[in-house]
């Protein structure tokens, strides 16, 4: 990702040559707008078109950079808890597992898994997502280890077989495993996918973890808070302790809205490269956001920002790939 020196450099230029652009279709505007000759005209009138599909091409140049120039800003925003401990347990151990949970899709889980894996991941890493929405037709086991294997080579009904294929993969490479929808699932199943599956995996992964590098994690996605909302028999932990073991998941905190004073932080911080309409009244801008966000739901927040920004809010930067 660029750094924003560079977006702001190359967003200079082309606005330098978008400015120059737009005086010589001036001129080429008030030239045809007197010449009398037909054949001159007809010149002036190809030059112009040329001018002008040349300055569209640049209006969707700008248009990119601003977009990605706010997506990296954005990127900066809140989370900083759920970033904190993750990096707690980054630092110290190469393979665990993670819950990233919220009451609603709109508070930015994919966003955030995104923005963890950007912290760790090479470009040529690629996350496995598995959906688990195929629970809500068919709450079974074997449609859980059916919809698991199917990444890892098809296999379709063994946790041991599957575990055994990202072991083997993890040897050769990073692995992530990021397993969508876990609110669609009931407590037996849950149990099953850690004692059955990520317990083994990890212990032996465990076992030949100073052997190499490569890393092996696994983000589990609540988009519903209902794993916070029951009381059931799994173990997480919430705090790292030297004693953990990467077999017990670590529960993140629980996604919350962005308050006033986080958004205000925000802008106060990132104030030369955004709008003046928004650093020169913060707490106005702070208020039409979370009007426009339900109080600070992060990603109705994120949309009314690009808003403000004039930017367009791409449903692609919630996509995990």
């Amino acid at each position: 990702m660029l750094s924003n020196q560079s977006f702001d450099n190359n967003l200079e230029g082309l606005q330098q040559e978008y400015s120059i652009l737009i005086e010589k279709i001036n001129r080429l505007g008030s030239a045809l707008a007197i010449e009398t000759d037909v054949t001159r005209s007809l010149q002036y009138e190809q030059l112009l078109k040329q001018a002008k599909e040349k300055q569209e091409e640049l209006d969707w140049q700008i248009r990119q950079i601003k977009n990605q120039q706010l997506y990296y800003l954005l990127q900066r925003l809140d989370y900083t808890e759920q970033e904190q401990l993750f990096s707690r347990f980054i630092r110290r151990q190469q393979i665990a597992a993670f819950m990233i949970h919220g009451s609603s899709q709109d508070y930015g889980q994919h966003w955030l898994a995104n923005r963890l894996l950007k912290e760790i991941r090479r470009v040529s890493d690629r996350p496995v997502l598995v959906d688990l929405d195929c629970l809500v037709y068919n709450p079974n086991s074997q449609t859980m280890w059916k919809e698991l294997g199917r990444h890892f080579g098809g296999i379709k009904d063994s946790p041991d077989l599957i575990a055994e294929k990202v072991f083997k993969s993890w040897t050769t490479k990073n692995i992530y495993i990021v397993i969508d929808n876990v609110e669609f699932m009931c407590e037996k199943l849950l149990q099953e996918l850690i004692q059955e599956f990520w317990s083994p995996l990890a212990t032996k992964a465990q076992s030949i973890a100073s052997q190499t590098n490569f890393k092996l994690l696994m983000f589990l996605i609540d988009n519903a808070g209902f794993v916070k909302n029951q009381s059931w028999n799994v173990s997480f932990a919430e705090i790292f302790e030297p004693t953990w073991s990467c077999c017990t998941p670590v529960k993140l905190p629980f996604l919350k809205i962005f308050s006033d004073t986080v958004l205000q932080n925000w802008i106060n911080n990132e104030f030369i490269h955004l709008p003046d309409q928004m650093v020169e009244n913060v707490d106005e801008a702070v208020q039409t956001i979370l009007e426009n966000s339900e109080a600070g739901i992060p990603i109705p927040a994120f949309r009314e920002i690009c808003n403000l920004c004039e930017c367009e809010w791409l449903e692609e930067w919630l996509k995990i790939y």
